[in-house]
């Protein structure tokens, strides 16, 4: 399973990978001032995980966000292995 931490700002950040035996990809969004994450490190918003999402949705995720430059620019290893279906 890989994970890849994208900080989005001083108080967001995204946490994203692959995970093989669920079959996909996952993205976590969490916000730490968040009064549900203060109480419980719930991520804020998701996708995936039980089962995996494909690449387009995690690209939609991170869109969502305003964090693809972000991604590309933090872990661009782990973005291009998105793009390109690949586990990252």
């Amino acid at each position: 399973m890989g994970r890849n931490k994208v900080l989005v700002s001083d108080t967001t950040f995204i946490i994203f990978g692959f995970d093989g035996p669920c079959g996909g990809y996952f993205a976590n969004f969490f916000d730490m001032e968040d009064e549900d994450y203060k109480e419980t490190g719930h991520p804020t918003d998701e996708v995936g995980f039980f089962p995996g999402v494909s690449k387009n949705v995690v690209l939609d995720f991170f869109e969502k966000h305003n964090a693809i430059e972000l991604v590309q620019e933090q872990v661009p290893e782990a973005w291009t292995n998105l793009c390109l279906d690949l586990p990252c």
